[in-house]
């Protein structure tokens, strides 16, 4: 963990507001991006990443001191918000669409932004599918390392498993994009840089 997070994670735990609000800046987004792998529903999900960081505040001073990733401990706590929800509210469990729509390249150059656009629309549908064919833990995998870029330890941690299972995971997953969509895995190797 960075000295940074380090200082946010102290005072957060000594109740500072401050610290408070910097952690919802630092990790909302992120936080946001990882849910909608389990939730599809965006109000659903803010609402649960709202209740865990109320439940953090609450929980504050019980909280481990010596948390050595917060990324991922705040991840593993979402996780297991979502998972009690889901428990609850069967009726909500679906899978989501992992990626969601990116806004369009701006360009100075009208005809060229709109051949950028066109490419940009066309390996994203094209990414989409290949990556719909892919299981739950598939998608969540590729998601943790290249997208939120946690270390192998770091996902092992978040996903409950250990780090040989995420490299061997993590390799299955990228061999199943080449083995199936072939000229698709260069599209995604593009995406996930």
């Amino acid at each position: 963990m960075t000295d940074e997070d380090k200082l946010l994670w102290a005072t957060f735990r000594k109740g500072d507001r401050d610290a408070f609000e910097g952690l919802l800046r630092a990790y909302y987004k992120s936080l946001l991006d990882y849910g909608f792998h389990f939730i599809k529903d965006r109000d659903i999900l803010k609402d649960l990443v709202h209740d865990l960081f109320l439940n953090l505040w609450e929980r504050r001073t019980f909280l481990n001191p010596d948390v050595t990733h917060l990324k991922p401990y705040l991840f593993k706590s979402l996780k297991h918000q979502i998972v009690n929800y889901l428990q609850k509210n069967t009726n909500h469990a679906s899978l989501p669409e992992i990626w969601q729509e990116k806004e369009p390249i701006c360009d100075n150059y009208i005809e060229s932004s709109l051949i950028e656009q066109e490419t940009l629309l066309a390996n994203e549908s094209r990414l989409q599918l290949a990556l719909s064919q892919l299981s739950k833990r598939q998608r969540e995998i590729l998601h943790l390392k290249y997208f939120e870029s946690l270390s192998h330890e770091q996902i092992a941690d978040v996903m409950a498993i250990s780090p040989q299972a995420v490299r061997n995971l993590l390799s299955q997953s990228l061999k199943s994009i080449r083995e199936h969509w072939g000229f698709l895995f260069i599209a995604l190797y593009h995406f996930l840089r």
